[in-house]
């Protein structure tokens, strides 16, 4: 998979043309995926039908130039938490925009720009993925889709919430896509867990008020955070929105978010993640709940992992 990915790395130099484009190198590799946790690439695979080796699968789904296989493996396995964390952004952005009175969000690992699709559009993680398994996108090239996808986008817009998106991913072909149909308005493929942003990026970060994720993997998450955090001025604190699973330990998250003045805490219920594309991988999830000395809830049981989210925001006076 990493001579893929770095090939897929050293290719992608520019996103986009047009306003709001924003033009960046890779890092030489991809330690964040979008369907957590653990090694998930091979177990989709597994989930959407037999076919190419792994490596070449993981192209397929999260690089490709146009997002039809990639909705395609997520509705295999029921993939629900983008609906989730959007539904929750959704809920806290007017409580952003009271602190800010304009609000510049940073969707970590946004990959085809799913939360923006239903961040800022009437539709739901359903309705997508029947779109991308019916006629209305088949036998299409990649542009063609784009082309489509554009106008089907544009007749769904919700109005001006006053929201401005950027996508951070190194999958360069997801990004381009999503900046080409106009999900999000700037675009960046850098991994941050390897290298600091560059001046231009780090002057676009500085403004940032709202960070969310759904499917990042940490730990490499928790660096990620952390890397954009250190890019803002000293004494910003941006809203954080993380949907992790049962399975992750926060303890390093939670330090590195206190390092800037930010606590991380539980936000609502546990919720499906999505489900386990196997009995041996729910039996895995289960065995390893159990060595924590955690019983698997009902969701795992009916097979499904765990996720809840958890928030970090502004302390009561300040920025």
């Amino acid at each position: 998979a990493g001579r893929t990915r770095r090939a897929v790395a050293r290719s992608a130099v520019c996103l986009a043309a047009g306003p709001g484009a924003v033009t960046y190198f890779c890092r030489p590799h991809c330690p964040v995926n979008r369907l957590g946790p653990e090694d998930n690439a091979g177990h989709v695979a597994k989930a959407a039908g037999s076919g190419p080796p792994v490596e070449e699968r993981f192209r397929q789904l999260y690089d490709a130039p146009d997002p039809r296989a990639y909705y395609r493996a997520l509705s295999a396995v029921d993939y629900r938490v983008p609906a989730v964390v959007t539904g929750f952004v959704r809920q806290l952005l007017p409580t952003v925009f009271a602190r800010r009175r304009r609000v510049l969000a940073l969707d970590l690992c946004c990959g085809y720009g799913v939360n923006a699709a239903l961040l800022r559009h009437r539709l739901t993680m359903d309705e997508l993925y029947r779109r991308y398994a019916g006629a209305a996108v088949a036998g299409l090239t990649s542009e063609q889709v784009a082309v489509v996808d554009r106008r089907f986008f544009a007749a769904r817009r919700l109005a001006d919430l006053g929201l401005q998106v950027i996508g951070l991913d190194i999958a360069a072909g997801a990004v381009s896509y999503a900046r080409q149909v106009g999900l999000i308005d700037y675009a960046s493929i850098a991994d941050l867990t390897t290298a600091p942003p560059d001046e231009r990026f780090a002057s676009l970060l500085s403004g940032v008020d709202l960070v969310f994720e759904s499917g990042g993997v940490f730990p490499a998450l928790a660096i990620l955070l952390s890397a954009v955090l250190g890019a803002m001025p000293e004494g910003r604190h941006p809203w954080i929105v993380i949907a992790p699973t049962r399975l992750v330990d926060l303890a390093d998250t939670r330090s590195r978010l206190a390092a800037h003045g930010l606590e991380l805490r539980p936000a609502g219920d546990l919720f499906p993640y999505r489900r386990f594309a196997d009995e041996r991988e729910r039996a895995r999830c289960l065995a390893l709940l159990e060595s924590r000395v955690c019983a698997g809830t009902e969701i795992e049981k009916a097979g499904y992992y765990a996720a809840r989210l958890h928030v970090a925001g502004p302390p009561a006076q300040g920025a």
